[in-house]
């Protein structure tokens, strides 16, 4: 994988709105300058994911704001840095001062208002993204926790057509749930909370999400196995950036997520950047 600094990631937005965007779903309405715009739907994995993709466009030139106070825009640096630590329960839009890039996180614990957000993209009440990141079954887990998982494949299976239709328009990618320290140090506290259960829920997504163009996102588990095994063994921790933060147990530290957004950026920008056959994507 190539690693991208924020000159990168705007040379990608540049490029990938010089190109026309998506003429079947471009990245706004029509009487708006053509934004590159990348939306992350769900709960607080991918808020924490949105804060190390958002932070990597440049972090002196983003503006953000709380997505309910429409048109209050803040500077955005000190914002994220906290963001790291802060659980931030509120819809928030991060914009980069000078180049036609945007991050946008839509809190959805369940995914339960997916369909809704989709309907505001698909009729230009919402700005419209040009990659959409999203993932779920922490909080299914949680408030329905038999053992077949069957209320979460149930829910899935209401999901499927409007994701299928989405997945048409542009890329959507469905990040499988990460093997986080919880799972194997208080299994006393959380009985349905295990490895075990985790590997089913991300079962119950690659067969419930199967042909409908998604992408299931799994390159990450193996990391967040790396990661919880070494929370397990040391509880590190390291103040300021908080790489390893094995005290939140419910969370991968930023060590991973710099990896997962690299990830997303090779996916998504490699084919602009004139790369060699050395890197994937191109």
């Amino acid at each position: 994988m190539k690693k991208y600094k924020a000159s990168d990631v705007l040379q990608c937005a540049r490029r990938f709105n010089g190109r026309g965007a998506n003429s079947i779903y471009q990245a706004n309405s029509t009487d708006l300058p053509a934004v590159t715009h990348i939306a992350l739907v769900g709960d607080s994995h991918m808020r924490n994911m949105f804060v190390s993709i958002a932070q990597r466009a440049g972090g002196n030139k983003l503006q953000y704001r709380i997505k309910s106070e429409k048109n209050t825009w803040r500077e955005a640096e000190m914002m994220l840095y906290m963001m790291r630590t802060i659980r931030l329960k509120n819809t928030v839009e991060v914009r980069h001062v000078s180049a036609p890039f945007r991050v946008t996180w839509y809190r959805d614990w369940k995914l339960d208002g997916f369909p809704e957000l989709i309907h505001r993209w698909e009729t230009n009440q919402e700005l419209r993204p040009s990659l959409v990141i999203t993932g779920g079954g922490l909080h299914w887990m949680k408030t329905n926790p038999p053992r077949t998982g069957a209320p979460f494949r149930t829910f899935l299976v209401s999901l499927a057509p409007h994701l299928r239709r989405l997945a048409a328009a542009v890329p959507v990618y469905f990040k499988l749930i990460d093997y986080v320290p919880r799972a194997y140090t208080q299994a006393k506290k959380y009985p349905n909370f295990n490895p075990r259960a985790i590997s089913l829920y991300n079962s119950i997504a690659r067969q419930q999400l199967q042909a409908t163009g998604v992408v299931i996102w799994d390159s990450t588990l193996r990391l967040s196995v790396a990661y919880s095994e070494e929370c397990v063994r040391s509880n590190r921790v390291t103040p300021g950036n908080h790489d390893w933060n094995c005290e939140d147990n419910g969370h991968i530290g930023y060590i991973m997520l710099e990896q997962y957004t690299d990830m997303i950026y090779n996916a998504f920008c490699n084919r602009f950047l004139n790369l060699t056959n050395d890197y994937c994507n191109i």
